[in-house]
């Protein structure tokens, strides 16, 4: 059995004078950058709004959640550690080996969902009707949120405004995702 365990941690220590940040990748929202005192490769963007008592999403009269207006650290893409392990197995002549991956934590932020769900084409998104019979847009989806006085939301919306680009998905931190796996890598017989 071979094993390997690797950790580190990759620090911004500092920038020159008068530099912010250095952006590195993205967009407006969301973007990759160094930022002195964090690790590299941060995640910023958009965030959703949360009530300070609750940490939920604040939605408006509408329904839908509010956005931050500018940008801050949403996702970090550095795992905490990375595990491996290789064997091969011998008997009566069959020879089995095979090297396992383990990764854990680190986040990733995926466009390619984002504009899944967006177009409708995603399992979830069919969860529900989207019209009755006569053709008329249906509001069956309800975010779980407060509104700015701390009570529950009880407004719901259609599944556009749900999964559109004004609800689920309006703040990149939406599209935020843990990248913990276990992967088999190679298995030979």
């Amino acid at each position: 059995i071979n094993l390997n365990y690797t950790q580190f941690k990759s620090m911004v220590d500092r920038l020159a004078p008068g530099v912010e940040n250095i952006f590195l990748a993205g967009f407006t929202t969301p973007n990759i950058r160094l930022v002195a005192g964090d690790e590299y490769g941060q995640i910023y963007g958009n965030a959703y709004r949360r009530d300070a008592k609750t940490g939920k999403m604040l939605i408006g009269a509408n329904g839908l959640p509010l956005i931050t207006s500018g940008v801050q650290k949403i996702g970090n893409p550095n795992p905490k550690f990375l595990m491996g392990m290789t064997n091969t197995l011998n008997y009566k002549g069959l020879s089995f080996s095979f090297l396992l991956d383990y990764r854990d934590g680190g986040q990733i932020y995926s466009r390619n969902l984002a504009d899944l769900q967006r177009n409708g084409a995603t399992a979830e998104t069919a969860a529900l009707p989207r019209f009755d019979a006569a053709g008329v847009a249906l509001k069956n989806y309800i975010f779980d949120g407060v509104d700015a006085a701390g009570n529950p939301n009880t407004v719901y919306v259609t599944a556009d405004q749900y999964y559109g680009n004004s609800g689920k998905f309006a703040a990149a931190e939406g599209f935020i995702f843990g990248t913990t796996w276990f992967r088999v890598r190679e298995a030979s017989l």
